[in-house]
Order: structure tokens, then C-alpha cells, then sequence
């Protein structure tokens, strides 16, 4: 375990926001060299919107966007839910969410949305007008998304759990497919099979 990352918990006090910055800082200056290999999900990915039916739907990649980033890009992406809805059709808010892109950047992700008719008679929908995705420090992002540092520390945990997982996957079958290989050849070589029995 990395000392720099401990340093803070060993003193057994109640964690400050600067202790707070440090540890978030020092995860992502680990985790940053693998992200772009983590296939994280495009930004357009993120459910966020309300379907007006008790789910939220994903943005999407057509949404006008402006800023550093699109939502074509990848990323680790959060949305906290509030609880806030639009209640009639034209009406508009905005709400944030906060990103980590795959080149290891915080983003503040403001997304614009207007009330529309849904699918069910007498319900409101969201539809997402714009979105703007910014390149901002991590004391901005945390201020701007009001979210806990402890929420972004479990999601890019999850984030890391999932690349895992596939990763644990990936080599299973790889060693599953060795495993029958080595097989072939152990019975070609002592004559149990020719290649015109596999070819």
C-alpha cells in the first residue's frame, strides 16, 4: 500500500478537506496510466435523464455539447440523484454531474434539460438540450457537483472493480485455451493424433 495514500488515515482524526484533496490527487495519479486501458464507457453513456417512468435514460452522443470534451469521449461519470424533476412540459433546469476523462482530467459535466410529454399519458419526460463538459480543478468539481469526496473515491473504486473483473475474465479464457492447446500438442507429440486429425 502506497505510505503517501496512508499517511493521512494514520493519524486517526477526522479527515480535513485538504486530506481529502491529497488522497483523491494521489488516486487518480495512480489510476491515470490505466484508464485509457479500462474501456470506460463513453460520456454519452451516463443516465442521468428522466424517462418519466421511475428510470433515467442516457444522454446520448447527439446532444449539442460545448467545451474541452464531448460526449463521444470516454470516462469514469457520475450523477448524483437529487430528487429534483421538471413538473410540466417546457419547463428547464440544469444540474451537474463529474467526470474523470480517460486522460485523467476532473470535469464538471452541466447538463440542460426541458420537460416533454412521456410515454405515458400524464407524465413528464426530460430532454436533454445541451451539454457543457469542462476541465476543472478537484476542489471545483467537488464544490460544483456537491458531491462527497468519498462518493468519487467509491466510484472510481467500482470503476477499477469493473476493469477487474473483465480483466480476470479475459485470462481465464486465455488460460482455458492454452490448457487445450498444450493438450493437442502433448497427444500429437506422443502419437495419439496427426494434424490431419485436427486440420
Amino acid at each position: 500500500m502506497d505510505m503517501n495514500l496512508m499517511e493521512p488515515l494514520l493519524r486517526k482524526e477526522k479527515l480535513t478537506q485538504n486530506d481529502w484533496l491529497k488522497i483523491l490527487e494521489l488516486v487518480r495519479a495512480k489510476v491515470k496510466p490505466k484508464l485509457e486501458r479500462m474501456k470506460l464507457k463513453q460520456f454519452g453513456e451516463l443516465a442521468c435523464i428522466d424517462s418519466g417512468d421511475g428510470f433515467y435514460k442516457s444522454l446520448g452522443t447527439d446532444v449539442p455539447t460545448i467545451g474541452r470534451y464531448s460526449l463521444v469521449d470516454h470516462g469514469i461519470a457520475y450523477f448524483r440523484d437529487t430528487n429534483e424533476r421538471v413538473t410540466s412540459i417546457g419547463e428547464e433546469r440544469e444540474f451537474p454531474a463529474w467526470g474523470l476523462t480517460a486522460d485523467g482530467e476532473w470535469v464538471i459535466i452541466r447538463v440542460k434539460v426541458k420537460g416533454v410529454g412521456g410515454s405515458a399519458p400524464d407524465t413528464i419526460s426530460e430532454r436533454p438540450q445541451s451539454v457543457s463538459i469542462n476541465a476543472v480543478s478537484l476542489e471545483k468539481m467537488l464544490e460544483e457537483s456537491d458531491v462527497s469526496p468519498f462518493s468519487v473515491l467509491s466510484t472510481i473504486r467500482m470503476e477499477v472493480d469493473t476493469w477487474k473483473s473483465r480483466k480476470q475474465k479475459l485470462f481465464e479464457e486465455a488460460e482455458e485455451f492454452a490448457s487445450e492447446i498444450s493438450y493437442l500438442e502433448d497427444m500429437i507429440l506422443h502419437g495419439f493424433m496427426t494434424p490431419s486429425d485436427i486440420f
